[in-house]
């Protein structure tokens, strides 16, 4: 199963790329960040490619460029597990195993 971005780092990157005046360009090299508007479906390529990821301190980093989000991961990981235990189906279970890769 291929798991996305969640909304709210799109809206953190494509604001990040609108205030720096940047964009992403792929070349042979790979994907790198020019002067220029952004353009959702290459960001959506690039996310594809992990040259947009969550790191582990809950930063953003596009390219080599960490951006910070605000996100509290101890908060998260209680809000995730609370909600596993009292209120998830079971296709969301599923779909949450499947995601992290600990569905056998």
């Amino acid at each position: 199963m291929k798991c996305c971005l969640p909304d709210q780092a799109l809206e953190i990157i494509i604001r990040y790329l609108r205030w720096t005046g940047q964009t992403l360009m792929l070349s042979d090299e790979g994907f790198s960040l020019i002067e220029g508007k952004p353009e959702l479906q290459i960001i959506e390529v690039a996310c594809d490619c992990r040259a947009i990821a969550i790191t582990g301190d809950c930063h953003v980093r596009i390219c080599e460029v960490d951006i910070d989000t605000g996100w509290d991961k101890a908060i998260i990981r209680r809000k995730v597990e609370g909600y596993l235990r009292k209120k998830a189906t079971a296709e969301e279970i599923i779909c949450v195993a499947a995601c992290l890769g600990v569905l056998k």
